[in-house]
């Protein structure tokens, strides 16, 4: 059950994370270096969390575990960024959706870490 409900968290994470893309995405002119470069890089990125949300769905507890460890460094990074930068840096919108984001993957990795989580990686470990 926890595990089922973090990767649910995983999954609404990622698809507030592609809202947020888009949107910034629509900010930038067509065409440019920019929108090109980030075109690229919010593909790769987001098909790598597909694929990490998919194994920690099929219970590998490598995902799990970079995924709580992607989740520590991006909001410790994003901490900083907004720290050192301020709040203004993206338009209220995308913050919130980030926030969202990142708020659905604090509570997946919660979810992550609890004894029967655990368990049911070291059975699903098992059955390999």
């Amino acid at each position: 059950m926890q595990v089922t409900r973090a990767v649910q968290c995983l999954w609404a994470g990622l698809g507030a994370s592609v809202i947020s893309g888009i949107t910034a995405l629509t900010r930038m002119q067509f065409g440019s270096a920019e929108f090109w470069g980030s075109l690229v890089f919010f593909v790769v990125v987001n098909s790598i969390t597909a694929g990490i949300n998919l194994a920690i769905g099929k219970g590998w507890n490598w995902a799990r575990i970079l995924n709580i460890a992607i989740t520590l460094i991006g909001v410790l990074v994003l901490s900083w960024v907004l720290f050192h930068l301020g709040v203004g840096i993206e338009p209220p919108l995308g913050m919130a959706i980030s926030a969202l984001s990142y708020g659905l993957s604090i509570v997946a990795c919660t979810f992550l870490v609890t004894r029967p989580a655990r368990a049911w990686f070291r059975e699903m470990k098992n059955r390999a």
